[in-house]
């Protein structure tokens, strides 16, 4: 039952953030670096602000909800607030901010924080964790059929590649 607490919570956080985005700025990564070090203090004010129209307390409240709903989860309202109690808000909101800064420039910042700041924004994250937790599973069956059969072939061609080489039934018959 552990396991599957951490790994539910686990599998919710991790699926639940934003994808890192990439940059294609066609200029060289230490220019790009250097560029992004010269605004790091305005992409950290920027993401500070972006927290505070989408906290980190709020994305985990709505994910620990949604654990909380699951009927294999059938742990007792003290223990999901004594979860709730123990986590350090305040070390994710730095951690985020700094992750947000690192991740994305100036412009993206400032646009997450007019889009989640708006009611749409705001509804929509309020759905994300439901949506994810039915999305989740089929695409983690998905992954589990890919890999069993990518498993599988590689096993086949090693399987053949060890395998002797068998000599024609005629050249057997004459021995």
């Amino acid at each position: 039952m552990k396991k599957l607490l951490v790994l539910a919570i686990a599998s919710l956080i991790v699926t639940a953030q934003p994808a890192k985005a990439a940059e294609d700025t066609g200029q060289a990564p230490a220019v790009q670096t250097a560029q992004r070090d010269a605004d790091y203090d305005a992409r950290i004010e920027a993401a500070k602000s972006y927290l505070r129209v989408n906290s980190v307390r709020n994305m985990l409240d709505l994910m620990l909800e949604n654990i909380r709903k699951n009927p294999q989860m059938n742990l007792s309202p003290a223990f999901w607030d004594g979860v709730k109690d123990s986590i350090d808000y305040d070390a994710l909101d730095d951690i985020a901010a700094k992750a947000l800064a690192k991740t994305f420039t100036l412009d993206e910042i400032n646009a997450m924080v007019v889009f989640y700041g708006s009611p749409a924004g705001q509804s929509i994250m309020k759905k994300m964790p439901a949506y994810m937790a039915e999305v989740t599973p089929a695409v983690q069956e998905q992954m589990m059929k890919s890999v069993a059969k990518q498993i599988q072939k590689m096993q086949a061609k090693a399987g053949k590649e060890s395998a002797p080489a068998r000599q024609p039934a005629s050249h057997q018959e004459g021995k």
